[in-house]
């Protein structure tokens, strides 16, 4: 797995899950980590859509917040 910590906090705030050879983006919501889409720039960008696009997450301070698509 790689880990990535957005704000220099020290915690993990998003992660490529990299089990059975795929690399899958989440990043912690809820007490869990939430599947997000890949995008070609990674994290950097601190907004990521949730599968189907119905959702997406964006960074703000410390945490993601859900944001319902309209």
């Amino acid at each position: 797995m790689s880990y990535f910590d957005l704000d220099g906090d020290g915690m993990i705030d998003a992660l490529y899950d990299s089990r059975a050879g795929k690399r899958i983006p989440r990043v912690p919501f809820e007490g869990r980590f939430v599947r997000v889409e890949n995008f070609i720039t990674g994290f950097s960008t601190k907004k990521m859509w949730g599968i189907g696009r119905k959702v997406q997450y964006i960074f703000e301070g410390s945490a993601w917040v859900e944001v319902p698509v309209k």
